[in-house]
């Protein structure tokens, strides 16, 4: 059915928008084309084209550049590392414990997505892959060496450890509408780096630890 296929397409909350924000570096302007699994990099004095690289999903946020290097998730459950310079693929790597993949708004996705945003700090890229802590297992969090790829640790979060989020209600004017502070499954919110912690979203905030 178009219309149902058209409907959840559009329904998609990670993606907004036929393209991200523009990320600028030197004099390269890079942006991602989410439904076309893209991160296109243009000349930012000329606009003409740099490269081109497609990725095996949609890749939702803006890409995060670190030195010569461009890093980004995708939909496919897999974390890119290409050159800033040209595109070309430095690393990859699968965050989602397998190659699995379901229908998700429209197109077929990795049960374990990673949004585009990777947080870099430090020479370690930090990432997570998942929808939610009690959802197929977790959600897989990761740090990685930023020039090699190389795993410095891993973390599985499987608990919801905040109690009542989903409790409270927003005052409204209006006794008959009732919002709620959150939704029961919200995407997977992007990593911030706090001190030696790593915390996304507020559901599980304090439960990933950074290596020290």
């Amino acid at each position: 059915n178009r219309t149902s296929l058209a409907a959840d397409w559009n329904d998609n909350p990670f993606v907004r928008g036929l393209l991200t924000a523009p990320v600028v570096a030197g004099n390269i302007v890079l942006v991602a084309v989410p439904d076309e699994h893209r991160v296109t990099a243009l000349d930012a004095t000329t606009g003409k084209l740099r490269w081109n690289f497609l990725a095996g999903g949609r890749i939702d946020t803006p890409p995060t550049v670190d030195g010569g290097l461009c890093l980004f998730g995708a939909h496919d459950g897999r974390v890119y590392c290409v050159s800033l310079a040209d595109g070309e693929l430095a690393w990859q790597f699968r965050a989602a414990p397998s190659d699995a993949r379901i229908p998700a708004y429209g197109q077929l996705e990795s049960p374990w997505p990673v949004p585009g945003s990777v947080l870099v700090d430090q020479g370690v890229a930090y990432f997570a892959a998942g929808r939610h802590p009690k959802s197929d297992g977790g959600v897989h969090v990761f740090a990685l060496q930023v020039r090699t790829g190389d795993v410095v640790w891993e973390k599985n979060v499987n608990q919801l450890e905040l109690k009542g989020w989903y409790g409270p209600l927003l005052p409204s004017t209006n006794l008959l509408i009732k919002r709620k502070v959150g939704l029961d499954f919200e995407p997977v919110d992007l990593l911030v780096k706090d001190g030696a912690f790593v915390a996304m979203s507020r559901r599980i905030r304090g439960e990933m630890i950074a290596a020290g």
